[in-house]
């Protein structure tokens, strides 16, 4: 096993720093038990869209495969999206691919030797534009 490390070519170059492949389990658990516990039907749409977007790019982050973490970690988020009903529209999604990867990225950047660069509102934006409430 090794730690990931990719090149981002919005980072110019620079990855993100995910998750130490010996803490990945904890990190997950850490992220699913925070979002079991928040309080997603007394949200206000805006609000949950937020946090919802932060917990998909913690989840994100997390990267416990080698390929395909964008796919697995949306597909599981818009699972739960629908089991507390934020009935996220996939297609969306699906049709955006590459702009959400890299919202995530964005969302993500941030580094301890070069501070915050991250750019949450990207990934808020079409999260926000994603879910609704029937």
């Amino acid at each position: 096993m090794l730690n990931i490390y990719k090149e981002e070519p919005v980072l110019g170059g620079l990855s993100i720093d995910y998750s130490d492949m010996m803490a990945v389990s904890k990190d997950a658990e850490d992220v699913l038990t925070e979002m079991r516990k928040k309080s997603w039907n007394n949200m206000i749409l805006q609000e949950a869209a937020i946090q919802f977007a932060d917990s998909l790019a913690k989840l994100w982050r997390i990267h416990p495969f080698r390929e395909g973490n964008t796919r697995t970690i949306v597909t599981f988020c818009c699972q739960y999206a629908d089991e507390i009903g934020l009935n996220p529209n996939r297609k969306l999604f699906e049709n955006n691919a590459q702009y959400i990867r890299t919202a995530l990225v964005a969302y993500n950047a941030v580094f301890d030797d070069l501070g915050d660069l991250s750019k949450k509102e990207y990934l808020i934006k079409i999260v926000k534009d994603t879910i609704t409430r029937e």
